[in-house]
């Protein structure tokens, strides 16, 4: 997982009004190698909401662990030892 918190200055509105305003951004990423290896899969989020990242980061930790690159018809190895 890579992270960062940075300062982002934008010049307007998002109605266009000039008014320059500074926001606390947070941003994570989680990057995964493709079994083919001339891929990169690379999950992110990011949230101006800095006082409920570790929400963010559950729900980026649950998406990284549901990432598979088998075919989900085809059983793996553990659903053959869990029976299934």
């Amino acid at each position: 997982m890579v992270g960062e918190e940075v300062a982002v200055t934008l010049p307007a509105t998002l109605t266009g009004e000039l008014d320059e305003n500074t926001h606390r951004v947070r941003q994570a990423q989680v990057m995964f190698a493709h079994p083919d290896n001339e891929r990169l899969v690379i999950v992110g989020v990011s949230s101006e909401a800095v006082e409920d990242w570790h929400h963010y980061v559950k729900i980026l930790d649950g998406i990284a662990r549901s990432v598979a690159f088998t075919d989900p018809a085809e059983p793996t190895i553990g659903d053959l030892l869990a029976g299934l």
